[in-house]
């Protein structure tokens, strides 16, 4: 069984995301949210864009994604999702994709609170600035 796409997509009626080329920079700096917030987030596209190998692009309407997969549920609905990515929203900094990989359970631990199931929601002031 795949494992669940990124928000944004649905399982009734086709794959609401698509990627399109992304600026980084002006997202972040467009997304209403506090400046400690975007702060935060600005060094994420080339940490992220590092650690996957593949560029940056948008996942509609507010993710910054990294790579792709191709998903499938039993119910027959299919589409494709962000590998990785991030979304810097009003109430948390929200990063898909990192907590499933080898070594992530010691690497996180370093990285302060946040909230996870899968997505990690990290409170504003989080990454030490």
């Amino acid at each position: 069984m795949a494992k669940d796409p990124l928000p944004g997509s649905t399982s009734k009626g086709g794959n609401k995301t698509s990627a399109a080329e992304a600026e980084p920079v002006d997202f972040i700096n467009s997304v209403d949210t506090t400046a400690t917030r975007r702060a935060d987030a600005h060094p994420l596209p080339a940490l992220m864009q590092e650690t996957t190998g593949q560029p940056p692009r948008r996942w509609d309407p507010s993710i910054i994604g990294f790579g792709s997969y191709h998903y499938t549920y039993a119910s027959g609905c299919e589409g494709d999702a962000a590998a990785a990515g991030f979304s810097p929203r009003k109430a948390n900094l929200v990063i898909y994709g990192l907590t499933d990989t080898s070594g992530s359970a010691e690497l996180l631990k370093k990285l302060g609170h946040f909230r996870s199931g899968g997505i990690m929601h990290i409170p504003q002031q989080a990454c030490g600035h």
